[in-house]
């Protein structure tokens, strides 16, 4: 497999990709996120709706607005949406309080889903499940933790053969055209 040459989509937009990690085994290339949108609705309204394209610049600046929201566990609303490079969309609230010190969009929405397979299961439509466990697999959604992918997905980059290079972009943003090939 060559780098730029183009791998086709599934059904769900989700490039068929994996790497080899040093251990050997293969883990999925994870949809990167595009876009991820911010607007104030309560407490210093701010007309401006922010944009950013990772989750650290979005986190950052809410740990920025935080300093101005309420005191004493009250908090202020945003509406947020995400885009993938797929052009999967999730949109929401969150709610921001003055006390945490790093809020954080991603782990906002990976506890939504969590919670809508696990706790929540009963409470849940069976397809919204299907769509929690396709978010929490296939799209980046800032986990700690790579997931597995199938044995007949191509390897683009095996780090087992080489370690990654400085300032060499992600091989998720190579393997979804939103950077230059290393």
């Amino acid at each position: 497999m060559t780098i730029g040459t183009p791998l086709p989509k599934n059904q769900n937009g989700v490039i068929p990709a994996a790497y080899v990690g040093v251990t050997g085994e293969r883990f999925r290339v994870r949809v990167p996120v595009q876009e991820i949108k911010l607007k104030r609705l309560e407490g210093v309204i701010d007309p401006t709706e922010h944009s950013f394209n990772n989750w650290h610049g979005a986190s950052w600046f809410l740990a920025t607005q935080a300093k101005m929201a309420p005191a004493n566990g009250c908090y202020d609303k945003f509406r947020f949406s995400a885009t993938w490079a797929n052009g999967f969309e999730y949109c929401g609230r969150f709610d921001l309080v003055r006390e945490i010190v790093w809020p954080s969009i991603e782990n906002h929405i990976q506890g939504t889903l969590r919670w809508m397979l696990d706790a929540g299961a009963h409470l849940v439509k069976a397809d919204d499940q299907r769509t929690a466990k396709f978010m929490l697999e296939a799209l980046d959604l800032g986990q700690a933790e790579p997931s597995p992918a199938p044995q007949n997905w191509a390897v683009i980059r095996d780090y087992q053969e080489r370690s990654a290079q400085l300032g060499e972009p992600s091989i998720s943003d190579v393997v979804y055209g939103l950077a230059a090939a290393a």
